[in-house]
C-alpha cells in the first residue's frame, strides 16, 4: 500500500473519494490515475477525455474527486443529489480543480445545485 501525503485526517470522505475513482473507471474504462505518482494529493492532475456523458454527470464524478476534503461532498450530500437527479441539470463544483475537461455546450441557464 502507498502512502500518500496529505495534511488531511482520514476520514469517512476517503470512502467519497474512492467512489469518485470507480465512478471514473466505469465512465472511461481506466483508472484516473494510471501513470501518476500520487505522493502529494493536493497535486494531482487527471484528464476527463470527451464522451457522450453529461455534464451533469461529468462534474458529479469531479465532485467525488475533490482533492481536499474539507472541500468534497459527504454521503448526506452524495444521496441529496442521486435524490434531486431529475431537477438539477448542473453541478456547481466547490473550488476550481486541477482537471481538464472537454465540455460541450449542453446545460446551459437551467436548474444548478450549488454547494
Amino acid at each position: 500500500m502507498r502512502i500518500i501525503k496529505s495534511n488531511f485526517n482520514i476520514n469517512e470522505k476517503v470512502d467519497i473519494w474512492m467512489l469518485g475513482c470507480i465512478f471514473y473507471k466505469l465512465l472511461y474504462k481506466v483508472n484516473p490515475f494510471s501513470g501518476i505518482e500520487m505522493t502529494d494529493i493536493n497535486k494531482i492532475h487527471y484528464n476527463c477525455p470527451h464522451s457522450y456523458y453529461t455534464e451533469k454527470l461529468v462534474d458529479f464524478m469531479r465532485f467525488m474527486l475533490t482533492p481536499d476534503p474539507t472541500n468534497r461532498p459527504d454521503i448526506k450530500m452524495i444521496l441529496n443529489i442521486i435524490d434531486h437527479w431529475d431537477e438539477i441539470t448542473t453541478i456547481d463544483l466547490p473550488v476550481k480543480l486541477n482537471i481538464n475537461v472537454e465540455r460541450s455546450a449542453r446545460n446551459k441557464g437551467k436548474t444548478r445545485l450549488q454547494y
